[in-house]
């Protein structure tokens, strides 16, 4: 079992964040895929960021097909109606799901 790092410990090298990737395929094919859509948003982020559209031109096809489908209006008002309805507890049980997130959250 890997132990992913502590976020309340300091980062040392290069960069100042960590980034924490499962996957239930080939390692070395994820890592390389992270290590290249990292890679692209930071020399892309600046000095505009670019608009969805442009991201979607931008980002490899197989990072963006690996994403969850975006959300209609409709669906993003029933997702929040039933968000505002949970309890504390459940909110937090329902923030521990392991689930894949949309271009456009990932992108936020």
């Amino acid at each position: 079992m890997i132990i992913p790092p502590d976020y309340t410990v300091k980062t040392t090298g290069v960069g100042i964040a960590r980034f924490v990737i499962h996957c239930n395929n080939d390692v070395d094919e994820v890592l390389n895929l992270a290590k290249r859509v990292l890679v692209i948003v930071n020399y892309n982020s600046e000095p505009v960021w670019p608009s969805f559209e442009e991201w979607l031109k931008i980002l490899p096809d197989k990072f963006i097909d690996n994403c969850a489908k975006e959300l209609t209006k409709e669906e993003l008002k029933e997702q929040k109606i039933q968000w505002d309805n949970l309890t504390y507890e459940q909110r937090l049980e329902e923030a521990k799901k392991d689930q894949a997130w949309t271009l456009s959250d990932w992108l936020v």
